[in-house]
């Protein structure tokens, strides 16, 4: 656009024709400066489905609701305007019915009001399973015979003459959705916390952990007719024994789009043969909540990560996976998109700093940032006048006296030789910028559960762990808690061996990603 000129130093003109010709263009001008070009906007979407009225008591989730109050927090704080932040979730206040034609509404209110360079944000959390496909080929590419579903609150059963699950959401759904909003040109980042297939072994019984995906059977899909699709898959995609039938359900999402479509990265919590937990987190902290494993991990990237690209973002959750020896399941990433920065953003420096808020009555001090961004109790700040300043400019210092999941309570400290600030001396619009987040890095190890009948290698290897737990480790901070709490590593007594097992205490006791363990008859 040709720039605007300013009409201080517009030549004088006479009356008539050009005095009206200039009138017009500084009216139009000032009706261009009033009205300045629409920007490109920011959407969201958030569903989360806990509670399952058709479904019985064990299949019941408690984590949807407060993933869902989590995303709404990071995407308010990565600069989304509430109003365009829609909500489904049973269980949060304000929020719609989760069901299907709310969900559904919603995404085709999506397709009409997104526009080129828009950017829209999808997140699913809830349970996940598979129905047989009904047509499989080309443009639906089940190798497994089976088509992955999302389930809303509404969900019914199996119904023979429909082919379906009554109320179930198809991935092949959610696919025309998705580029009914990418064929606007706006980009589309989908995140499903959900799984939909595959088994595990439970090492240690805790109602604390849960897995979002329903059997087949539950939905009352006959055994039949999955026997039956996988059968017809098998006869178009032969595979090799023992590699995994199920296919990535991005693939679904991505491929009905066309070529002038916006950009598209979807997230998963995990593959379409693995299973997607939930635990009570952060591990430890006494305001935990039940969170989905994968949302947590994706909260606390983007929470800590200003700048980034999808990819960048991807490995720093499987960083974060490995850090609490979780094996399975593994998350998936995929898109022609990958490499685009989160949310638009563009790379710049990395400062970890907050705007501070004071309380007008109280006057206390709080900060948007708390556990989800891996503060701990003490955690010390500098105070900045404006975010922009120096670290040499600093006012004082401020202390984190309690650490909640996204905020934190702050108080004036002494830091080096500067002396404790007033609190009714911070300004204004002040800052707070990390200069120590204060984590206690003791590894938080959960002793084994009782053995019912333990041989004498388990009843001596228990009675030496109790013992452990009782003394003070030279050069180790560790962190001795109960069987059921939440725990970094969880131990279990088993068959002989000491097994060292993840957070969600998954026993993997075959194959390449078999849990680590002590064999106690070789290991005095």
């Amino acid at each position: 656009m040709e720039p605007v000129p300013d009409p201080h130093q517009l030549a004088p003109c006479r009356a008539g024709v050009g005095g009206r010709a200039l009138a017009a263009a500084l009216a139009a001008l000032l009706v261009f400066l009033s009205h300045p070009a629409e920007a490109s906007r920011q959407h969201a979407l958030l569903v989360g489905v806990s509670s399952y009225p058709s479904l019985p008591q064990g299949l019941q989730l408690h984590g949807p609701a407060n993933d869902v109050a989590l995303m709404r927090a990071v995407l308010l704080q990565r600069g989304f305007a509430p109003e365009d932040i829609r909500t489904l979730a049973d269980g949060v206040a304000g929020a719609g019915e989760p069901t299907r034609a709310a969900i559904m509404g919603e995404l085709a209110a999506l397709a009409k009001k997104a526009a080129r360079g828009d950017f829209v944000f999808l997140f699913f959390a809830g349970h996940g399973s598979q129905q047989p496909a009904r047509e499989i080929g080309p443009q639906n590419p089940e190798p497994d015979g089976l088509d992955e579903i999302f389930l809303p609150r509404d969900i019914g059963k199996w119904s023979g003459a429909a082919g379906s699950v009554q109320n179930a959401i198809v991935d092949d759904e959610l696919g025309a959705a998705i580029a009914a909003i990418r064929s606007r040109g706006a980009f589309v980042w989908a995140v499903f916390d959900t799984c939909h297939a595959g088994t595990i072994t439970r090492g240690i019984a805790d109602d604390g952990v849960r897995y979002r995906d329903v059997p087949a059977a539950a939905l009352g899909i006959p055994e039949a007719e999955i026997a039956r699709a996988a059968k017809r898959a098998a006869a178009l995609y032969p595979r090799t024994r023992g590699e995994p039938r199920g296919a990535p359900m991005s693939g679904v999402l991505a491929a009905q789009a066309g070529t002038e479509a916006g950009g598209f990265v979807a997230f998963f919590a995990a593959q379409s043969w693995e299973r997607a937990p939930e635990e009570r987190l952060p591990a430890g902290h006494p305001d935990r909540r039940p969170h989905g494993v994968f949302t947590f991990a994706l909260a606390q990237t983007l929470a800590m990560n200003p700048s980034m690209t999808y990819r960048q973002a991807a490995e720093q959750i499987l960083q974060r996976y490995r850090g609490r020896n979780q094996a399975q399941p593994t998350p998936l990433f995929e898109g022609p998109s990958l490499d685009a920065p989160v949310f638009g953003t563009q790379a710049g420096p990395r400062v970890l700093q907050w705007p501070i808020e004071k309380d007008e009555r109280t006057g206390a001090l709080r900060i948007p940032a708390g556990a989800l961004h891996q503060l701990g109790e003490g955690a010390l700040f500098a105070l900045m006048r404006a975010p922009a300043d120096a670290d040499a400019q600093a006012l004082g210092y401020l202390a984190a006296t309690r650490i909640e999941l996204t905020r934190s309570l702050l108080a004036p400290a002494a830091h080096g030789q500067t002396p404790p600030i007033a609190a009714s001396a911070v300004p204004e619009g002040a800052y707070a910028r990390l200069v120590d987040p204060g984590l206690a890095l003791a590894l938080r190890v959960a002793l084994p559960p009782p053995v019912a009948k333990p041989g004498p290698q388990e009843a001596k290897a228990k009675a030496l762990l109790d013992q452990l737990a009782k003394e003070t480790l030279s050069g180790l901070a560790i962190a001795w808690v109960p069987a059921r709490e939440g725990a970094d590593l969880r131990l279990l007594l088993r068959g002989g061996k000491l097994w060292l097992l993840s957070p969600s205490a998954e026993l993997v006791a075959e194959g390449p990603h078999r849990s680590l363990s002590i064999d106690l008859a070789k290991n005095d």
